[in-house]
């Protein structure tokens, strides 16, 4: 049967463990409710915000000295830069959406003086404004030189209008028309050069509701060449 410890060598080995506990640095850590937040954007929506939330778990105070996202669509700030042990804090983060479209992932990374450094990411579901077929036509060297259509479709629920397209080469000749019975939905007309091989950059101007201001979208329109004819063998000298 084990010997009991003394009363005096167990009040000793206390001491001891708590100078040891004392030496060693204090704890402080960031505990975050979530590393990664997903939200929506819809097309009308030109920015959008999230926020991550975090309590400093440790035993001391922590100061941030960092927040840096990686790119100037994003601006990530803390609400302040130092927290005391046990208290919450934010990340706050605004996105500025720009010609973004579908899934865009960023990522932040936030530093603090006890040497530690989280990343964050968010990703911003974004919703066109506008959705093509096709943004790309083109006939082969083989193929008729007939018209092609793009359809293209706003967003639903946007009132748009078609003010004009531009042809890069005068060659190409487009024409536009709303799709009968839709709303938002538009068709273009591509008629390539009879036998001209180019291409051409389509600029489609529109309005959307109201506004007077006008915007762009590009297409491309172009005629191939035909291809390269194999290279012949070499003739073998004569002996």
């Amino acid at each position: 049967m084990p010997r009991p410890v003394p009363a005096p060598l167990r009040l000793r080995l206390a001491l001891a463990a708590a100078c040891l506990a004392a030496a060693l640095p204090a704890g402080a850590a960031l505990t975050w409710d979530t590393r990664e937040q997903r939200f929506p954007l819809s097309a009308e929506q030109a920015e959008a915000r999230t926020v991550f939330g975090f309590t400093n778990t440790g035993n001391r105070p922590i100061a941030i000295t960092g927040v840096h996202a990686g790119c100037n669509c994003t601006t990530a700030t803390a609400t302040k830069s130092s927290y005391a042990p046990g208290e919450r804090g934010e990340i706050v983060v605004d996105f500025r959406r720009g010609n973004r479209e579908g899934e865009y992932r960023q990522g932040i990374t936030v530093t603090t003086d006890d040497g530690a450094s989280t990343t964050l990411q968010f990703v911003a579901d974004i919703e066109a404004l506008v959705r093509f077929d096709t943004r790309y036509v083109f006939w082969t060297a083989t193929e008729e030189r007939i018209p092609k259509r793009m359809h293209l479709t706003f967003a639903a629920g946007r009132r748009a209008a078609l003010t004009g397209v531009r042809s890069s080469d005068p060659q190409f000749r487009v024409a536009f028309a709303p799709v009968a019975g839709t709303e938002g939905a538009f068709v273009l007309t591509v008629t390539p050069p009879a036998t001209a091989t180019n291409f051409s950059v389509l600029t489609i101007r529109y309005r959307l509701g109201e506004a007077e201001a006008e915007s762009e979208l590009s297409a491309v329109a172009r005629t191939l060449p035909a291809p390269a004819a194999p290279a012949q063998p070499a003739a073998k000298p004569q002996p």
